[in-house]
């Protein structure tokens, strides 16, 4: 069974609104989840070994954190930026469909042969 924690990160993770919300009031939400004082200060910190220890997981030194309050900024603006490399993706095969019909040659016609 999950525990509070764990399902609230799961919404979190799979909900934009959510993110935003959480985002523009932490505490709230995190109180309305039934977070205990110390996984909100947990989540607060920003601190992945904390949470790493708190799940048992091996702390890693070297991973830079980055706040929970700022990772929906951050999400939206990697999907920003997927959306614009997917557009010029889509640009790119629609110049090279183009260059393609541009470089065939056109159907020679049969011309037919004279009598002779």
């Amino acid at each position: 069974m999950l525990d509070d924690l764990t399902k609230f990160l799961i919404a979190l993770s799979a909900d934009p609104a959510k993110r935003r919300e959480f985002a523009a009031d932490p505490y709230t939400m995190m109180k309305a989840a039934g977070l205990t004082a110390a996984d909100q200060k947990l989540l607060m910190s920003g601190d992945s070994a904390l949470v790493r220890a708190r799940y048992g997981a091996p702390a890693v030194a070297h991973l830079t954190i980055i706040p929970l309050i700022k990772i929906p900024d951050k999400m939206d603006q990697a999907a920003e930026k997927l959306d614009d490399i997917a557009q010029d993706i889509r640009d790119l095969a629609d110049s090279l469909r183009y260059w393609i019909n541009q470089q065939q040659p056109s159907p020679k016609r049969k011309r037919p042969r004279k009598k002779k």
